[in-house]
């Protein structure tokens, strides 16, 4: 009866050092991730920042061509810029947050912008945040080690990082990094989208990094390909991103 008892115990706890290896300490994880994607100094120097780029967004089933520029200021300050065409009807969408205060022009005309829409700029802000990596080994994040998985071909580290504090949003990021270039690879997230009617309704938003390129002295991804509950959604190519000294507040100004 020892015997057994004891290869029974010797199972378990080599159960627990298999689950233990494929959880690896998700503190580790974003350091690597940190020290590839240019190390402490060069990331947190894109706290204040600006980006561009172009590609496709598809909504209600039409397939859009897009120009975006985004600023943003760490902790609280995000202005997003779209260009489209819709039916040969040309819009200039332009959204802003500055703290609690958020505002919306449309080809220059101010317009209403939805709880829903204020939501994801909050969550837009978390983003930008997070990705730049050197936040999510502070307070303002937990964070929690998944089973490693796969991205395509690549094996990835997986780590659920969830905005802690109060007011804080409440929704995790589940973030996977390249086992072995420790490049943040993929991300998903719970994201509010238009549905008809104009409600927004909730979905899961799945977005693939890649051609990861330097930027002042980071390495950052230039192509984001987004689905919506396994649909498409938005694929960009980023063109030019800089860290800025600093950012005029007339870009966040909020009426």
């Amino acid at each position: 009866m020892r015997f057994p008892l004891a290869l029974a115990l010797a199972l378990t706890l080599l159960a627990g050092v298999a689950s233990a290896q494929g959880t690896p300490d998700p503190a580790a994880v974003v350091r690597k991730a940190v020290a590839a994607h240019g190390g402490e100094a060069a990331l947190k120097a894109f706290g204040t920042s600006s980006s561009s780029g172009s590609g496709t967004m598809t909504v209600f089933g039409m397939k859009l061509a897009v120009a975006t520029e985004v600023l943003y200021d760490a902790p609280d300050k995000f202005r997003l810029g779209m260009k489209t065409e819709v039916n040969g009807q040309k819009f200039d969408l332009v959204q802003v947050m500055n703290g609690d205060k958020f505002a919306q022009t449309v080809n220059a005309k101010p317009g209403k912008i939805s709880d829903a829409e204020k939501a994801e700029l909050k969550q837009a802000v978390v983003m930008m945040d997070l990705t730049t990596l050197t936040p999510l080994l502070t307070d303002k994040y937990t964070l929690k080690a998944l089973p490693s998985e796969k991205v395509g071909d690549a094996d990835a580290s997986v780590v659920v990082a969830t905005p802690a504090g109060k007011g804080a949003d409440p929704r995790p990021v589940t973030l996977y990094f390249d086992a072995k270039s420790g490049y943040l690879v993929r991300y998903i997230r719970e994201a509010l989208a238009p549905a008809e009617g104009g409600v927004a309704k909730k979905v899961k938003e799945d977005t693939k990094l890649a051609d990861f390129k330097k930027f002042d002295g980071a390495m950052i991804a230039t192509s984001a390909v987004a689905t919506h509950d396994g649909k498409p959604f938005m694929a960009v190519t980023v063109t030019a991103v800089k860290a800025l000294p600093a950012i005029d507040a007339k870009e966040f100004a909020v009426p």
